[in-house]
């Protein structure tokens, strides 16, 4: 009989036990579901959300976006589980061609961006680990004050500083080593730039202009394995199959070689390129007459701004020189993307200080913008 009460005793107490267990577990352990949101391309539409909570809660899930259906349907309602979990949804564009094309060509101002699409966003900024994923955002002003992400089919491509250019027949965005093209935002060409020379190590930040009736690439590159010989290049393109000629130094001083997230436009009969001075972490400008002239240093005075800045972008606002520029801080080991803000230039005078944020639905990082 006390061996039978024993049995009984113990199996109370492991019953408790494992009760207790479970609830330490149910109460103590956090859980995650990571949710992942892609286009009919397989392309990353927003950036993932992530739901926390204990095990077995219920998180509902944020499936709605805007110009979006989902083309599988699932519960909204999702039990978190012990192990990480993560859902992929899918949806088609709500929009047809026309309606894409339509939007974005009655906007003053059409822009090009990158989100990050690895890390949560919070507020104003986001993590941004090293060689994370930067998926292309097409975005929209009438005020360059106020940018709208586009719901498009967006080609499923890593691309971290874009820049847009328009020709007569398609728009034209670059980043290191590729081209995009489309004439409608919903069809797109895709195609690695490339140069014959082969001693060349590549196409980074390429620009686009044009000086007189050419059309001409600007980027960086260098031919030593190690990049000290690193220099700005000039060579004609045709915009019609993405071809470069032979290319030459930019009459520019060898500081300006070094320049980072650098743009070039034309502004009021000039070519103005402006770009950052990662050692100073200043703003640089320089302008000419034309490609084969001599670029000049113009002094700015400006205040040191408290971020990194990363790229800038040079743009007449309603009358008003603007330079939207991107921008980071470490925080000990990690790094952290700001949003993209945007500073007057006046008289050549940058106070950083009175940067503002863009007012976007989309954190973006290395705007380009075009007036339309």
């Amino acid at each position: 009989m006390k061996r039978k009460s024993k049995v009984y005793l113990t199996l109370i107490l492991l019953i408790i036990l494992i009760i207790a267990s479970l609830l330490v577990i149910r109460f103590a352990v956090d859980c995650t579901l990571h949710v992942y949101y892609v286009d009919s391309n397989g392309a990353t539409i927003t950036a993932p959300k992530t739901y926390m909570g204990k095990w077995l809660d219920s998180v509902r899930l944020d499936t709605k976006l805007k110009g979006y259906k989902q083309t599988e349907k699932g519960s909204q309602t999702q039990r978190l589980s012990l192990k990480s979990k993560s859902i992929v949804m899918r949806y088609k564009l709500d929009r047809n061609k026309n309606q894409i094309k339509s939007s974005i060509t009655r906007a003053r101002y059409l822009g090009v961006a990158s989100q990050l699409i690895n890390t949560k966003q919070i507020g104003k900024k986001q993590v941004d680990p090293l060689e994370s994923t930067a998926m292309l955002r097409i975005v929209t002003s009438n005020d360059g004050n106020k940018w709208q992400s586009q719901a498009i089919n967006y080609p499923n491509v890593n691309i971290r500083y874009p820049r847009i250019y328009k020709s007569k027949e398609y728009w034209l965005i670059l980043g290191d080593n590729q081209i995009l093209s489309t004439n409608n935002f919903s069809d797109w060409n895709y195609s690695k730039l490339s140069l014959s020379e082969a001693k060349y190590a590549g196409i980074f930040n390429p620009n686009l202009v044009k000086s007189g009736k050419t059309t001409y690439i600007v980027f960086q590159s260098w031919t030593k394995a190690d990049g000290s010989d690193t220099h700005l290049y000039f060579a004609e393109f045709n915009p019609l199959n993405s071809a470069i000629g032979v290319p030459k130094k930019l009459d520019i001083e060898k500081k300006a070689s070094t320049l980072q997230g650098f743009s070039i436009k034309r502004v009021k009969g000039q070519l103005v390129l402006t770009g950052i001075d990662t050692d100073r972490n200043k703003v640089k400008i320089y302008r000419s007459a034309g490609m084969y002239n001599r670029f000049s240093n113009t002094k700015v005075k400006q205040n040191k701004s408290a971020d990194n800045l990363s790229t800038v972008n040079l743009m007449n606002v309603e009358g008003e020189n603007r330079l939207y520029y991107s921008s980071y801080r470490v925080s000990g080991s990690v790094g952290w993307r700001n949003d993209v803000k945007y500073v007057r230039l006046d008289n050549n005078k940058i106070n950083y200080n009175k940067a503002n944020f863009v007012s976007t639905n989309t954190l973006l990082t290395n705007l380009s913008v075009l007036k339309n």
